[in-house]
């Protein structure tokens, strides 16, 4: 079935939204997709992750239910990938308490950047909000990070890492997600040294490696940040994805 689409710049990328009916439901997507940007954003002032990155050791701020929720994930994840997610720049994990109430206590001052998470969480909340309106048949896509929901198979593709102009078959989903990190459009090369967006926790080095890691899960927002686990351990029989029902592709 074709989907009725509307795209727009958000997240850092470009999303896509698309909706076998009830198309007025797509403004309501993108209205959540905004808010977990405004919420989450490394670089807005005022979003609740700039409050937490701004407070002094001892400190205790009160966030939206969305980023406790997803700071919950993310030390979660850093637990079960045993740190090859992590999303502190700088600080460490430890020194973050989820209390009640949507509290988030500081120990110590930390730098996170949760980018590598709120993405998939975004596409994972509009989806449910056109679940919401009654939509049978749809498929958000913010750069990557994708997930489709209803009974007809759709076919999936990825970046073929060697000429990112091309793509590559991935199968077929119903109701799923499919997450994909890789540095050829990130990658930058000076002098003396290389770089791109996808980082090493342990040796605080770029992957800079022409491969593409790609994550098949029930949820985007697992996807997405077990993207960058397998980056780490290039492992894509790691245990950790049996226990997000995860199946990765390493291309």
């Amino acid at each position: 079935m074709d989907l009725e689409r509307r795209c727009r710049p958000l997240l850092g990328t470009y999303v896509e939204i698309g909706v076998d009916k009830h198309v007025e439901a797509i403004e309501s997507a993108f209205a959540s997709i905004e808010k977990v940007q405004k919420l989450m954003s490394f670089h807005q002032h005022d979003s609740d992750l700039s409050r937490i990155n701004q407070s002094s050791s001892g400190q205790s701020l009160q966030v939206d239910p969305w980023t406790w929720s997803v700071l919950k994930r993310a030390i979660e994840m850093y637990h079960n990938t045993r740190g090859a997610f992590d999303c502190a720049i700088q600080g460490d994990l430890s020194d973050i308490h989820l209390c009640k109430h949507n509290i988030v206590r500081i120990d110590d001052s930390v730098l996170l950047d949760l980018g590598g998470i709120a993405k998939g969480f975004a596409v994972d909340q509009a989806i449910e909000t056109l679940q919401l309106s009654g939509v049978d048949q749809a498929i958000v896509n913010a750069g990557g990070d994708l997930r489709v929901y209803g009974d007809d198979p759709r076919l999936i593709t990825v970046r073929d890492p060697n000429r990112p102009s091309g793509v590559i078959p991935a199968g077929y989903l119903t109701c799923g997600s499919i997450a994909t990190s890789a540095p050829y459009f990130s990658y930058q090369q000076n002098a003396s040294n290389e770089t791109c967006a996808l980082m090493n926790p342990f040796t605080r080095l770029s992957i800079c490696d022409l491969k593409s890691y790609s994550v098949i899960a029930p949820n985007c927002m697992d996807a997405d940040a077990l993207t960058k686990a397998l980056a780490v351990h290039q492992n894509p029989d790691a245990d950790y994805f049996k226990i997000y029902k995860a199946h990765a592709l390493l291309q």
